[in-house]
């Protein structure tokens, strides 16, 4: 149905609109989140040259990474063992080949490290970095909360589209079944009253529009109804008219063709002849104006005039 195709492409924009915003906010907010760390590693880079120290146990991110700009060793601050709190602990030979490739004084860039994905900056012939777990944790967990809210409001919006859609179209199938219930009136014969019409609220909207079309149609075909109603009705009251004045002269002509018919020797044979055919012509002329007569009173079908013609022709052979 319309209404439904109607539903599914707005349920369908509204959530290809959702889906758009959704990316578009992740991809913000994992910026947002990614300059955070660069803020963050440039502290720790400060705090670095400030103590003398690489890595800092106290006020330093656990999973903090240092290396040497050569990647010839590095340190990453993690928890160990009975350790109360993190110590640095020397880098993989993987990881230190992914820093080695780090160019010195090069900008904050995001590398992938055993131990998960990593912004790193060069400071000098040192490499610094900070995990992105934390944000990347931050962004799944928003996609999550964004894909739930865009669900809801998606399966919202189609149950508001749907009852929106109904009401808005509810005068079309009010429209539907004022055209079946005319489609159903015998308009071709007789009396019709065609009362039939939509119910119509303003026109400010199409829908609207079209009931008054339709009403407007609807009258237009009344009035010729009545009219041709009002033809017929003329048609039959003198067709009635000169049946009933067409029989007292056949009955009369009727009456002498058979009265010269019955006097026997007294008429010469050629004219009794013609008599003979007279009363028969006026025979089936009554016959004829009988059925005349009586299709216009009832509305009789043409093929009832016709039989009554075979009729009289029958009688007057």
């Amino acid at each position: 149905m319309v209404r439904t195709k109607l539903i599914a492409v707005l349920v369908t924009l509204l959530a290809v609109v959702c889906l758009v915003i959704g990316v578009l906010s992740e991809f913000a907010l994992s910026a947002f989140l990614t300059r955070q760390v660069d803020g963050q590693l440039h502290d720790t880079v400060a705090r670095s040259r400030v103590t003398g120290a690489a890595l800092q146990t106290a006020g330093t991110t656990l999973g903090t990474v240092h290396a040497w700009a050569g990647g010839t060793s590095g340190e990453i601050l993690a928890t160990a063992p009975g350790a109360q709190v993190p110590v640095p602990q020397p880098l993989g030979a993987a990881d230190l080949a992914v820093l080695r490739e780090i160019a010195p004084d090069a900008p904050a860039q995001t590398v992938s490290l055993s131990v998960g994905r990593y912004r790193v900056l060069a400071a000098g012939a040192e490499v610094f970095g900070l995990p992105l777990a934390q944000a990347d944790a931050t962004v799944v967990t928003a996609g999550f909360v964004l894909a739930g809210v865009a669900a809801v409001g998606v399966l919202g919006a189609g149950v508001a589209g749907a009852l929106l859609v109904r009401r808005t179209l509810r005068p079309l199938d009010e429209v539907a079944a004022a055209a079946a219930k005319v489609t159903g009136l015998p308009l071709d014969r007789g009396e019709v009253a065609l009362s039939v019409r939509v119910p119509v609220t303003g026109t400010a909207t199409e829908v609207a529009q079209v009931g008054e079309a339709l009403n407007r149609v609807l009258g237009h075909i009344s009035h010729a109804l009545e009219a041709r109603q009002s033809s017929e009705t003329r048609t039959r009251r003198f067709v009635a008219d000169a049946s009933h004045e067409l029989r007292t002269p056949l009955a009369a002509i009727r009456g002498y063709a058979e009265l010269t018919r019955l006097s026997g020797d007294r008429v010469p044979p050629d004219i009794g002849y013609a008599m003979k055919q007279v009363e028969a012509e006026a025979a089936r002329m009554g016959t004829l104006v009988d059925e005349l007569l009586l299709r216009a009173r009832t509305g009789f079908p043409q093929d009832r005039h016709n039989n009554g013609q075979g009729r009289a022709e029958k009688v007057s052979s």
